[in-house]
């Protein structure tokens, strides 16, 4: 009898750490997963998440490697995915790009502000060509220089909470 009762206690242990032990691989896969960085989402998605947070953006459009005058998209070191917006403040022109803002995504954040410095320096010192540029780990946002200082700093803190930090 004390045999029976010896048995069952080791298996009723036994099983039970079994459990306790697939409950801690449970545990230790949901916590690995919390510590892995969230993916950045692509600039279609940025500009979606722009809008919710009450910016009036409108006629957005993602670019493709067909249409993307650059021919950057991609590309090693360049942007993984784009795309062009207006504020709604600022309507798209029939005769003109004016107004015209970008979202690019990259792969790291020394690309993106390699691109940022890149824009930086090429349009220094040319007032219709300066944009406000808002750098985010590895997401860039160009506006426009026709967006005024305080629909740009609304744009800088939108993108803060879109992409943290």
């Amino acid at each position: 009898m004390r045999k029976r009762y010896f048995v069952a206690a080791v298996m009723a242990a036994t099983l039970s750490a079994c459990g306790a032990h697939k409950n801690d691989d449970q545990g230790s896969a949901e916590q690995s997963k919390a510590a892995e960085p969230t993916p950045v989402m692509d600039a279609a998605g940025i500009v979606k998440q722009l809008s919710a947070q009450g910016l009036k953006i409108e006629n957005v459009v993602a670019v493709t490697e067909d249409s993307d005058s650059n021919h950057l998209l991609g590309r090693p070191g360049q942007y993984t995915s784009k795309a062009f917006f207006y504020d709604a403040r600022h309507p798209k022109s029939a005769d003109s790009d004016e107004g015209e803002n970008t979202i690019e995504v990259f792969s790291n954040p020394d690309d993106a502000k390699k691109r940022h410095d890149y824009i930086a320096k090429v349009t220094d010192g040319v007032p219709f060509l300066l944009q406000y540029q808002f750098l985010r780990g590895s997401v860039l946002l160009r506006l426009d220089h026709i967006a005024t200082p305080s629909e740009a700093k609304e744009y800088e803190l939108a993108l803060a909470k879109v992409i943290g930090g």
